[in-house]
């Protein structure tokens, strides 16, 4: 036993305590080693502090770097790989060795499938290296699984070697290349530095002291380079207590090196010294972070920590103005930064593309990414965000599902319309059609059609890099916050794709490009590599080892973003892992509460920071303080604060809009339609919103047609056919079934063309077009089956009529009807008004039970619609026009006749069975008496009128609740709350 290792208490510092041990030595001849790199900035301001003066450093290392060193000393040279040389070699590989299974779970030669798995196994051989595990050793645990057969407790492990068989072969095969190549990897250094006699050959023990200090989880190569440290006088190791370091430093009591280390005995805390918020989300705790921060007293003893980098911008954003002196220490994803959204937004491009042609959903989520809508046009952005809001306009008018990048750039319709929205702003008047054309083109040349074509990897980071040129050369991106350092960052990746030995390599697909770029940045992080030891601390967990600090905010110390979940994405399952004495998850979650524990142990203040709602709880560590704290007889209501706003559910009515002057004009010059009065009907303040203010719903290119463009498909196809083939003023009287649905059918055709849906052939264009096909077929059906000697008299009838109302006031009434026949009826024939209803749920008013004097709040159970009443009313006594070039047949068929000589039926074409109701339709086996019940229709329609018209009635909520449940403003009344 020596008094080489010391054992700090908990509240220790650390840096202090080897601070102290150099304190009178040749700094320059000393070596100190911490986990991790942050800890030498404090060290050299600690030691600078008690010198006073510029002095020469001891050599302060990470341990990754320490490795490094004595693998050097040790004779381990040669370049150093990464995981995308790696790859390749292992690729290379794979055909050569016999018997090695299916590595990737597919055809493993396949590129597609081993890219990603050999990055996995990358990782768990470089682990097994690390823990200086040999082939050898993984050929006897092949054996021992085989010899395993029967036994419960191998079936996982049985599992796996049937799937791998030949993971040790490949294990052994790779690094026996390496070695043959001269090439080394981290793994390969620890392994060397750890070879007996590296320290001595480093020339450790000449210098004045080698000290390791903070070090808790440690790897078998790790354990080997400390035992060998141990030999030198000079060797100093510093740990400081907590859970679970006994059993960590459980190796070196047993070779005799230290006494063993006592079971940890956590303190009872401080009063006082905790604090904990909880809040409803990441934001509620920064929020409340905002408010107890010390802005006034702080310093490099203070620290946030951040173990999920959810919490980063919004701590960047909302605390770190307000402190002049800050750092930040803590990894960034790359998968979470714009520049890696905009590479993932064209891989999902080029996967869904079908030839040249784009799915246009995918590509408007391109050209709306923040760094492509934000392209230059003589150094502004602004024509470019025109443009596109206008592309995506028309796109909403079509059907078409798919669309060519030069079919796009050279689009009339869009050129119009582009050029007509332009008259608007004053700087782009002068914007021509080819400078459109030309812009449009551009972006396409630089974003979209340089990846259409990809020869091979090194291919695609080169044509990856160009991009990230244009963005920066070309967009507003360069005025973003942070571009510079992401965009480095992404620089140097793509340099690194570009220089693997994966650069020669070739997918068969494009989309395989894009899902490898994922897989090989997965794990790559842009370091804020704060190195100012000065103000406020903004840190990861890791970056707090070794470290004190007075005062410690805590955020995110949720199980979710503290604790460990899973193995990661790695080929070795925790069950494997455990087998092959590789650190499982219990030894990293173990690490993880040690650090946790160590940090707060230390600090005088600790104020942690948790979400808690429905999809998170606090980390196991928090509550196991707490139940600390309570057993030392604490109040936990009082422990705990609550971060959480004050809110009111109660539910607020909807105001109603007052009919200001400008409202009553533009009343006055109305034209109501059918559908107009049945929004007034079911809600005076819906009316309000779409037919006096013109609001309408913001429309969404999605990847389904919507219900009401199929219903339009089928509307202009029933019209197509009515008009052609001299059906229209005379008795439908259907040839052959197959010959009706060929000309139904090639009206469809029509219809779709119209509606520029010409993708039909394939994909979800193909499935909504067969099932439109078999609806058409049902109408047909039922037209010539359930309708015998009807006459179509039009299609698209313009209706308008003048209605004198019994206040004086006149009401100009206009629509459009879907149709109009004459039928036979039991004593002549009658007028029927047609409106198709593609959707499955519609309704007639009720005649039996509508009273129109009955209170108004009831009619929408009773009365229902109005729509079929004002058709009526207004074939009765107004005029009707039929479209241009297309005879008239109604005019004189509408004239000379009485109530009882119309009807008007809503043909449900949604519903699994087609039919019809009728406005005057059977109840309990009795009809109505029609011109009585519609006397009780008009008198509706003028009280209805009349409230629009009445400028003392604002435009009131419905008080049904059911009415909100599809309608697009309830949020803005305020009735969100109602589900549909």
């Amino acid at each position: 036993m020596t008094d080489q290792f010391t054992l700090l208490p908990q509240d220790a510092d650390l840096v202090a305590a080897v601070a102290g041990l150099l304190e009178g030595t040749d700094l320059a001849n000393c070596v100190v080693v911490f986990p991790g790199r942050r800890p030498a900035h404090f060290l050299r301001k600690q030691l600078y502090d008690k010198i006073g003066k510029s002095f020469e450093p001891p050599a302060v290392y990470s341990m990754d770097e320490f490795a490094a060193v004595l693998a050097e000393a040790a004779g381990a040279a040669g370049p150093e790989i990464g995981e995308l040389d790696a790859a390749a070699i292992m690729h290379g590989l794979e055909p050569r060795l016999k018997g090695l299974g299916p590595l990737a779970g597919k055809t493993s030669a396949d590129l597609d499938w081993f890219l990603p798995w050999a990055f996995k196994a990358y990782a768990d051989f470089e682990e097994l290296k690390k823990e200086l595990r040999t082939p050898r050793d993984l050929g006897a645990f092949d054996l021992g699984l085989e010899a395993g057969e029967g036994a419960d407790v191998f079936k996982r492990a049985r599992d796996f070697s049937a799937k791998f068989g030949g993971f040790s072969k490949l294990y052994a095969a790779f690094y026996e290349e390496l070695a043959a190549k001269g090439l080394l990897t981290p793994a390969l250094k620890y392994a060397a530095a750890a070879a007996p006699g590296a320290a001595e050959a480093a020339g450790l023990g000449e210098k004045g002291l080698v000290i390791l200090a903070g070090f808790y989880q440690l790897s078998r190569s790790e354990q080997k380079l400390i035992e060998g440290l141990f030999k030198l006088p000079n060797f100093r190791l510093l740990a400081q207590e907590g859970p679970g370091l006994d059993a960590r430093y459980e190796f070196l009591a047993k070779k005799g090196l230290i006494k063993a280390v006592a079971g940890y005995k956590a303190a009872v805390p401080a009063a006082g010294k905790f604090t904990f918020y909880k809040a409803a989300d990441t934001h509620s705790e920064v929020f409340a972070l905002g408010q107890v921060i010390d802005k006034e007293r702080y310093s490099e003893q203070d620290v946030i920590v951040i173990p999920s980098v959810d919490a980063l911008f919004p701590v960047v954003h909302n605390i770190l103005p307000e402190f002049a002196e800050n750092n930040i220490a803590i990894g960034y994803p790359v998968s979470h930064t714009p520049v890696y959204s905009l590479v993932e937004s064209i891989g999902r491009l080029l996967d869904r593309a079908d030839g040249k042609a784009y799915f246009i959903p995918d590509y408007l989520d391109l050209v709306f990414h923040p760094y492509v809508k934000s392209s230059l046009h003589k150094g502004s952005p602004e024509l470019t965000r025109i443009i596109f809001q206008v592309l995506q306009e028309h796109f909403l008018g079509r059907m078409s599902r798919y669309a060519e990048l030069t079919a796009i750039e050279k689009d009339p319709d869009f050129i119009g319309a582009a050029l007509k929205r332009l008259e608007h702003y004053e700087d782009y008047k002068a914007v021509t059609a080819g400078e459109i054309t030309a812009h449009i083109k551009g972006i396409h040349d630089a974003v979209i059609r340089p990846f259409e074509e990809i020869k091979d990897i090194g291919d695609f980071a080169a044509r990856l890099l160009r991009l990230v040129s244009y963005v920066s050369s070309s967009t507003t991106a360069y005025r973003h916050p942070y571009w510079e350092y992401f965009s480095g960052r992404f620089l140097a990746l793509l340099d690194g794709i570009g220089g693997s030995r994966l650069a020669r390599e070739s997918f068969a697909a494009r989309p395989s490009y894009f899902k490898f770029f994922g897989s090989a940045v997965k794990g790559a992080v842009y370091p804020f590599e704060g190195t100012p030891v000065k103000g406020l601390q903004v840190l990861g967990l890791l970056e707090t080892r070794g470290l004190k600090f007075r005062r410690v905010y805590f955020l995110d110390a949720n199980a979710d973003a503290l604790n460990v979940n899973g193995t990661g994405d790695a080929v070795l399952s925790d069950f494997m892992r455990g087998m092959l004495g590789l650190p499982t998850c219990r030894e990293r979650e173990a690490a993880r509460k040690y650090y946790f524990e160590t940090l707060l142990g230390a600090a005088r203040e600790a104020h942690v920071f948790y979400r808690d709602n429905s999809k998170s709880e606090k980390s196991p560590f928090v509550e196991e303080i707490l139940f600390r704290l309570e057993a030392a007889g604490a109040d936990r209501e009082k422990l705990e604060n609550r971060v959480f706003f004050d809110l009111t559910f109660k539910n607020k009515e909807p105001a109603a809009a007052p009919k200001t002057p400008w409202v009553m004009k533009k009343l006055a010059a109305t034209k109501f339609s059918p559908s107009a009065l049945n929004h007034f009907l079911a809600c005076p303040l819906r009316f309000y919103y779409l037919n006096v203010l013109g609001l309408r719903e913001q429309e969404e290119m999605t990847e389904e047609i919507s219900r009401a463009s199929i219903g339009n498909i089928v509307h202009r196809a029933l019209e197509l056919y009515f008009q052609r083939g001299n059906r229209l003023g005379r008795p439908y009287k259907p040839g052959d079934f197959d010959e009706e649905k060929a000309a139904a059918l090639f009206c469809l055709k029509e219809a779709l063309a119209g509606f520029h849906l010409t993708d039909t052939d394939k994909g979800y264009g193909y499935v909504m077009r067969r099932q439109v096909e078999k609806r058409l077929e049902d109408i047909l059906r039922y037209h010539m089956e359930r309708l015998p000697g009807f006459t179509p008299l039009a299609v698209e009838v313009w209706l308008e009529t003048d209605l004198t109302l019994p206040s004086g006031k006149t009401a100009r009434l206009a629509g459009k009807a879907d149709r109009i026949d004459l039928r036979p009826a039991e004593a002549g024939e009658k007028i029927v008004i047609v409106d198709y209803k593609t959707g499955s749920a519609a309704h007639v008013p009720a005649w039996q039970s509508f009273d129109p004097a009955s209170p108004r709040s009831g009619w929408m159970d009773t009365l229902r619609s109005v729509q079929l009443p004002v058709y009526v009313l207004m074939a009765m006594t107004g005029k009707a026009e039929v479209a241009p070039g297309t005879p008239d047949h109604v005019s004189a068929a509408l004239k000379g006749r009485g109530v009882s000589d119309f009807d008007a039926r809503l043909m449900l074409l949604g519903r699994q069975e087609i039919l019809e109701e009728s406005l005057y339709k059977q109840y309990r086996s009795k009809l109505p008496d029609i011109p009585s019940t519609f006397e009780k229709y008009k008198a509706a329609i003028c009280a209805l009128l009349e409230e629009i018209l009445d400028p003392a009635l604002p435009f009131e909520p419905t008080k049904r609740e059911e009415d909100c449940r599809f309608c697009p403003f309830k949020v803005m009344c305020g009735r969100q709350w109602v589900k549909e």
